[in-house]
């Protein structure tokens, strides 16, 4: 039996990439922008002081980039999950070089950034659905907090923390339910995703109309062209040993002719024998087209590019006439959702009201105050849920009080005992009752 052979390679720093493209190397990452945390309080209660999330922020290093795919959502193209028990790494945070900024909103939240890297040899789903979605999505980071200060009952300031890694966000969970981040303004954005798949498709086919047109202008920088013929003429002419081809050219006549090219005007002389003689014919140069081939060629090429600058307008044309109708579909895009969002609003609004009006008598006037703060950060989807915490919060003061809130909605209708009693056959009775 033979022993298995044991083959070493030995690595000697960095000179082992010397020889590798850097180009290669880059495209097997896609760098993501990441806004990963805020000094803005999340929806867990926890608020990070501004010095506190500085100090921390540089944890993040060499943490990964988290994502759960469901590739059955957004209609079967996919998509990302929520905070799940079987996400895996997609990307990392490098240990080594990571750059830390801060950004602030337009609301004044001081937001960490920090670019991240995916792997596109292995999460290319990951790519696609990112790009799917412009580019963005939302993102939560995955927090050990190590030391935190209650403040109130809602709220507690952390401390000391250590960052665990960054998930990506999709639309809804496993379990269908709408994933609001725990950090609103928190995202990852690719970096170069800057413009629309449709100016993408023109600036592709622009670049291939280009390479047609330059290939047909650098013709004429080519051996064996109309201009490089000439030139040949014209050195031969002036090359002194060849005195015979020299003499002749001396007694003929010569002609020059003068053709524009393209845009700028480069005069070209031809010089031609009027009448050959048989000692040109020792040179060994193969006998030229007339001068009215020569200039027919140039007025083809002229019409071949002429067609092919009509083509390149019609394709601005065709893609300003896009760029118009996105633009106008994008507008109304954002007043709709404007609207949508002001309504959302209003219908929040009123359901709250309602609910705090309902136990106005239990809490005090701060108590009220406080959740009517809050209830600035409900959407549709979690307003019933803040509004049953608020019920629970009272349920609790009025036990501890022990108070007994009416029922309102159990509170009997008064009866007319008059007409509750059937009346008595008797006169004496009917009497009785009317007057006692």
């Amino acid at each position: 039996m033979k022993a298995n052979k044991i083959v070493r390679f030995s690595v000697q720093g960095e000179d082992c990439f010397t020889e590798i493209d850097q180009n290669i190397e880059k495209s097997q990452f896609t760098k993501v922008h990441f806004k990963f945390y805020s000094n803005k309080m999340n929806t867990h209660g926890y608020i990070c002081d501004i010095d506190v999330l500085k100090k921390y922020a540089p944890t993040i290093a060499g943490k990964p980039i988290l994502a759960r795919i469901n590739q059955y959502a957004n209609n079967g193209q996919g998509d990302f999950a929520g905070h799940e028990y079987d996400e895996i790494a997609v990307g990392f945070f490098p240990l080594k070089g990571l750059e830390l900024t801060y950004e602030v909103g337009n609301d004044g939240t001081l937001y960490a950034c920090a670019d991240g890297y995916i792997w596109n040899m292995y999460y290319e789903d990951v790519i696609n659905i990112l790009r799917d979605y412009g580019g963005v999505k939302g993102v939560s980071s995955e927090v050990l907090v190590i030391d935190s200060d209650i403040i109130s009952e809602y709220e507690e300031a952390i401390l000391q923390m250590s960052f665990t890694g960054v998930t990506l966000l999709g639309e809804r969970n496993m379990q269908g339910r709408k994933i609001k981040p725990a950090v609103k303004g928190c995202q990852g954005k690719i970096v170069d995703f800057s413009i629309s798949d449709m100016q993408k498709e023109f600036i592709s086919e622009k670049t291939k109309f280009e390479k047609v047109l330059y290939s047909k202008i650098d013709e004429s920088s080519k051996d064996g062209s109309f201009l490089m013929k000439n030139e040949k003429e014209v050195n031969m002419a002036k090359d002194p040993k060849d005195e015979t081809v020299a003499s002749n050219f001396d007694k003929n006549a010569k002609k020059v002719v003068e053709k524009k090219v393209g845009e700028g005007e480069n005069k070209k002389t031809v010089v031609k024998n009027t009448e050959p003689k048989a000692d040109d014919k020792k040179v060994g140069e193969p006998k030229t087209n007339s001068i009215d081939e020569k200039i027919e060629d140039v007025k083809n090429d002229d019409v071949e590019i002429n067609g092919l600058k009509e083509e390149l307008k019609a394709v601005l044309d065709k893609c300003e006439e896009l760029q118009g109708e996105n633009d106008r579909l994008k507008a109304e895009n954002e007043d709709l959702t404007e609207y949508k969002n002001e309504k959302e609003k209003q219908d929040i609004k009123k359901k709250v009201d309602i609910a705090l009006n309902n136990v106005a008598k239990v809490l005090t006037q701060k108590q009220l105050d406080d959740f009517r703060k809050r209830s600035a950060d409900c959407s549709v989807e979690t307003v019933d849920s803040f509004i049953n915490e608020i019920k629970a919060f009272a349920y609790d003061v009025k036990d501890k009080k022990g108070q007994k809130q009416a029922d309102l909605m159990r509170c009997s209708i008064p009866v007319n005992d008059d007409y509750s009693q059937k009346e008595s056959d008797d006169v004496w009775d009917r009497i009785s009752q009317k007057f006692n």
